[in-house]
């Protein structure tokens, strides 16, 4: 039996999705790394439909808005992230854009709409 302490599950993701290849930064419930890499767009996809139901949040610039309403459809919830406003280049990472899922996951009032072009608010 596991504890909470060694739980591998996904439970907050950033995505961004560059030429052919997507970034995934995926943290447990504690905030630790269990999923990063970049992987071939297939292979990328492949990952993510064998994800459980977790806030996903991605970068709107490379994503498009049809992608994320498709893994709402699949049960999990997405936050489209205008990374252009973010401050700087890193911020607009897999690792960044799951941050701010993991805040929307410990603070939900922070997110208004899950898909919406305007950046998320995090704190």
């Amino acid at each position: 039996m596991s504890s909470p302490l060694d739980d591998q599950t996904t439970r907050a993701l950033g995505m961004s999705i560059v030429s052919d290849c997507i970034e995934l930064h995926g943290l447990n419930a504690l905030g630790e790394v269990v999923l990063h890499g970049w992987f071939p767009r297939e292979a990328g996809i492949s990952i993510l439909c064998r994800q459980p139901n977790c806030t996903i949040a991605l970068n709107a610039q490379s994503v498009p808005e049809q992608f994320a309403r498709t893994l709402q459809e699949m049960g999990h919830a997405t936050i489209l992230v205008n990374a252009l406003e973010l401050e700087d280049q890193s911020s607009r990472s897999a690792k960044a854009l799951a941050q701010i899922a993991m805040s929307a996951l410990r603070k939900p009032s922070l997110v208004r709409n899950p898909i919406a072009a305007s950046a998320v608010h995090h704190g």
